[in-house]
């Protein structure tokens, strides 16, 4: 193997052009744009027991499949389509290209190493001028992203990321959001000449994709890419930084796959406007629960967030769908959205889930442009720990009234909503609910690595730890009472209590992985100090309890009256009912906890919230969102 061949791997995917890592790893870097990367000698093995199908985008001529048989390694088999690829490992490369000799076999050999889902190799332009610009120095990671010419994916990979055709530029951002690890060789190259124009382009579309990702684009990324692909001149340039910044303002991608031709397959569309990225605490809040059954019924979902992720560990949890875009606040362009993805026929939403001022342009040009905007009010804004400083009533005021229909998810905040708009004015009641799909009831097999030992039975709690409302003191309590642990789920940031031995953290986990925990619950706890604040809560915890089986513990709060075996005790009585309920051996009938839990689905919450707003109820017989956990050493694992 030639002395520059190596592999780079990093703990998340980067987005980083094969000649820019090249140049950051010649320079002994470890952190690039905040992913650890380390560099190592490629795997010893000669090939992989897989086989690997090559696609030609752009069509397969005479001349390319030639060059591919002819390869050190040939593909078992060459087309055109990467949806007809057949085999577990699937490289690309472009018409007209010319792999090197060694090109597949250098290109695939990293994937021998289960980490790695994406192998990016190198490509040529043929123009003397890129091995200046590189030379030069050391290129923003965030400019240019991996060339379709050279590059080598696990085919699980591709088809759980929904990525599409790598001509898209919609491609890179997809790819990322799907998670893994991505290596690179330089040594696996490829000569791709291109035409001044088309190399023009080519880098406009990675540029906007790279700005709509939030990275950095520099002046000398530019020129490197256009040096690269071909392109000269200051004209090609200036598309390029305009391109940029059309990128960044709308936040979508640049190239193919936009507006109407994005939508093919959809009954409609969309807009959530939600506070955290789809998933962050695990990926189980409401906002992200709603988005996956708008996905079901079929609706392209445009997923925008104001804050980034807040939690202490990336508990490994990726989101994709083929009808799934997810960006930050910062990226979207209302006007352009409303302008290149309404209208088209189908129906359109607009769902408010955080009333922050800044969402008001997105929702008021949504509806503007024909979608019905529902503002679901999910907590006490005006709670300092909830709101804080972005929070004001005028703001949230204003957005209640410029809305086609009111959704709450507690019965005091049905009746805080009324006293924002104007009187008599409809609220649905919709409390939280549970995912069906994956709090399914069935065996969750054997207990996590995590799971206290020992046959004593087990309280639990999952859920969010911060704020006042939650009574560190009744756990205290309870625990110094109960026979057994007390698990405690969650991001507890380190703020641990002073707390009997017998309270055990297992940490936040991803929220896929929650049934093998709460079904072995012997009693789910909900320990909220009661407030106004905590009666506008709908725990969403106690409706996955429910599912699994297990009886609830909580305090009196209005917004879980009625709620079947959820047994509300004041403080001063938690220990004795809880003893009572473990005498009583409480599990819920298998029966009796299927039909709950199709009582309170999801499903059931957005029928009800379609119909609300005067929306088709389509039915939810559309694919459902890939979810996959990147928690173990061989990689994702996708989850049903």
């Amino acid at each position: 193997m030639p002395r520059r061949a190596r592999t780079a791997f990093a703990s998340r995917p980067a987005p980083l052009d094969p000649v820019e890592l090249h140049a950051f790893l010649e320079d002994g870097a470890t952190d690039i744009a905040g992913a650890r990367v380390h560099a190592s000698p490629p795997p010893a093995a000669p090939g992989l027991p897989e086989a690997v199908s090559v696609v030609v985008l752009g069509g397969v001529a005479a001349a390319t499949a030639a060059a591919l048989a002819a390869q050190t390694r040939p593909p078992e088999e060459v087309v055109d389509d990467a949806a007809a690829a057949r085999h577990p490992i699937v490289a690309f490369t472009t018409a007209g290209a010319r792999p090197g000799p060694d090109w597949l076999a250098l290109l695939v050999a990293p994937l021998a190493e289960p980490r790695l889902e994406v192998v990016v190799g190198a490509v040529t332009r043929g123009n003397p001028r890129s091995d200046a610009i590189l030379e030069g120095g050391r290129v923003d990671p965030g400019s240019v992203l991996p060339d379709p010419a050279s590059m080598a994916i696990r085919r699980a990979t591709l088809r759980a990321a929904h990525a599409g055709d790598p001509r898209d530029g919609a491609f890179g951002a997809r790819l990322r959001q799907a998670g893994g690890a991505w290596g690179w060789v330089p040594d696996a190259l490829v000569l791709d000449p291109v035409a001044p124009d088309e190399a023009v382009t080519r880098v406009e579309a990675r540029a906007a994709e790279a700005a709509a990702a939030g990275r950095p684009v520099s002046a000398l990324g530019l020129a490197t890419a256009l040096a690269r692909a071909g392109g000269a001149g200051p004209g090609g340039i200036l598309r390029v930084v305009r391109a940029t910044r059309r990128g960044r303002a709308r936040g979508l991608a640049a190239a193919p796959g936009r507006g109407a031709a994005r939508l093919a397959g959809a009954r409609g569309t969309a807009l959530v406007l939600a506070g955290v990225p789809l998933d962050d605490v695990g990926g189980g809040s409401r906002s992200a629960q709603l988005a996956h059954e708008l996905l079901r019924r079929g609706l392209h979902v445009t997923y925008v967030y104001l804050y980034p992720k807040h939690e202490s560990v990336d508990t490994g949890v990726r989101i994709t769908h083929a009808h799934l875009d997810q960006l930050a606040c910062a990226d979207f362009d209302p006007a352009w959205y409303a302008r290149a993805m309404l209208g088209h026929g189908g129906a359109d939403l607009a769902l408010l889930e955080f009333p922050a001022a800044a969402f008001r342009p997105a929702y008021a040009a949504a509806r503007a442009a024909g979608a019905v905007a529902v503002y679901d009010c999910i907590d006490r804004w005006d709670d300092p720990a909830l709101g804080g400083a972005w929070y004001t009533r005028r703001a949230e005021a204003a957005l209640a009234a410029g809305s086609d229909a009111l959704v709450a998810s507690a019965p005091d905040l049905v009746e805080r909503l009324r006293g924002l708009v104007t009187a008599g004015t409809p609220v649905l009641l919709a409390p939280n609910a549970v995912n069906t799909h994956v709090f399914s009831g069935a065996d969750p097999g054997p207990p996590p690595p995590d799971w206290p030992g020992g046959e004593a039975p087990v309280a639990g709690y999952a859920g969010s730890l911060y704020g006042d409302w939650f009574d560190w003191e009744l756990l205290a309590g309870f625990a110094a009472g109960w026979p057994g642990p007390v698990v405690v789920i969650g991001d507890h940031r380190g703020a641990v209590r002073d707390l009997p031995r017998n309270v055990v953290f297992l940490g936040l986990k991803p929220w896929p992985a929650l049934p093998a925990y709460l079904a072995r619950f012997a009693v789910g706890l909900v320990p909220f100090a009661v407030s106004p604040v905590t009666h506008a809560v709908s725990p969403l915890k106690v409706y996955e309890y429910l599912a699994c089986g297990t009886p609830v513990l909580a305090t009196p709060l209005r917004a879980l009256a009625g709620l079947p075996h959820v047994h509300m005790v004041e403080p001063g009585r938690w220990v004795a009912a809880g003893r009572d309920l473990l005498a009583a051996g409480a599990r819920i009938p298998a029966g009796e906890r299927a039909a709950i839990a199709a009582a309170e689905s999801w499903t059931v919450r957005v029928s009800a919230l379609l119909a609300h707003a005067g929306l088709p109820v389509f039915p939810d017989d559309a694919p459902g969102p890939t979810i996959r956990l990147l928690d173990t050493p061989a990689g994702a694992r996708q989850v049903p």
